[in-house]
């Protein structure tokens, strides 16, 4: 399944060219010699005025599931 970013906040004021965009989004982490990829992990990042990007790892949200993955498997968690 092709997962889409989430944007959390956007503040384009007073101009785009004067914007902050939060966005949540994923990524699969590296291949261990037992699997043939690594688990989905999540992360933040931040667009500002449309030039500069920066992203931190969300581990206390990885952290939780962990218990929750087995070896070599992603799980879905499915929100309504």
């Amino acid at each position: 399944m092709k997962e889409l970013p989430i944007f959390i906040a956007a503040n384009l004021s007073p101009d785009i060219s004067n914007s902050v965009i939060d966005i949540g989004f994923h990524y699969q982490s590296a291949k261990s010699a037992q699997c043939s990829e690594g688990p989905d992990r999540q992360a933040r990042g931040t667009l500002t005025n449309f030039n500069s990007w920066s992203a931190t790892k969300q581990t206390d949200i990885d952290n939780a599931i962990s218990p929750l993955i087995t070896a070599c498997t992603n799980i879905e968690i499915e929100t309504d």
